[in-house]
């Protein structure tokens, strides 16, 4: 198991720079859970690209040593130990922020997003979508950002706390986001998003350990269905949205997640202008009834 996700993680790692090639194939033993989807391969980081990069990244990996790739195949991608020794390995080579799904620009998610909205944004990894968003609305917008790395937000909130007041930074696993939310972020109260935005967290359960990516899924899914605000006052301005950037599904994977939204009261629509051959850009709004 651990070997393919490590495989997959490299196949990842690697997307723009084969972003017109044909994907990798996976074994045919391989469940439908990891097929196509796991063309979800796996919530896993590759390099930003130089216009994704913060302002102190050098686009010369020959004479900057923190570009050098880092040798994945020492991380166990599919356990919580080795997406932390990868964040803690990479703050100790004063690597700056990586991009999953880094084909799809960030003005493509923001563009779905208005200001004074609650956002939030669930398996972020370190990624500068938060800092995007906050800074393309002037800071008018409250962001809670959730990770179930400790060492991705310990680097999240010692980079960006101070200048970045009203982002939240939450270590947790998103299968159990209501509680997590309710204890470490509101401190009790009741709070709903507007906006739920997954670039990647999906792709990732898909490929966990023993092969219970769906059951997760579900697990995760459901708890969105519990913090997004459906109230119709916010549908009407633009909220109760589900923003979903993944690897490019299989129609299995759509049959599932079609299924999966009725059971949360979400219906699907993609957008192909949006997405590309490797990666769909999917909007996930109330189910009319």
């Amino acid at each position: 198991m651990r070997l393919l996700v490590t495989i997959l993680a490299i196949a990842a790692y690697c997307e723009g720079a084969f972003l017109h090639s044909s994907p990798a194939v996976l074994t045919n033993t391989a469940k439908r859970k990891c097929s196509c989807t796991c063309s979800a391969r796996g919530r896993t980081p590759r390099r930003t690209t130089p216009s994704h990069r913060s302002n102190n990244s050098s686009t010369n990996a020959k004479s900057n040593p923190k570009d050098v790739v880092p040798p994945l195949d020492q991380y166990d991608f599919s356990s919580l130990n080795g997406w932390d020794q990868f964040y803690t390995h990479q703050q100790q080579r004063q690597q700056d922020h990586f991009e999953w799904h880094s084909s799809i620009p960030h003005s493509f998610i923001i563009e779905e997003l208005q200001p004074r909205q609650n956002i939030l944004i669930v398996g972020n990894g370190n990624s500068r979508l938060p800092f995007d968003i906050y800074t393309h609305f002037d800071s008018d917008v409250n962001i809670t950002v959730v990770d179930y790395s400790q060492p991705c937000i310990d680097f999240l909130r010692n980079a960006h706390q101070a200048s970045c007041p009203s982002i939240q930074f939450v270590c947790g696993d998103a299968t159990n986001l209501e509680q997590i939310i309710h204890t470490q972020c509101t401190h009790g109260e009741s709070v709903q998003y507007d906006i739920v935005i997954d670039k990647g967290l999906m792709d990732a359960m898909m490929c966990t350990d023993g092969w219970d990516g769906e059951g997760n899924v579900k697990k995760y899914f459901h708890e969105v269905g519990k913090v997004l605000n459906f109230r119709k006052d916010f549908v009407q301005t633009g909220g109760g949205k589900i923003v979903l950037v993944a690897y490019r599904l299989s129609s299995s994977t759509r049959d599932f997640l079609e299924e999966l939204g009725r059971d949360i009261g979400v219906e699907w629509e993609e957008d192909e202008k949006r997405g590309n051959g490797r990666v769909s850009f999917l909007i996930g709004t109330p189910l009319k009834r």
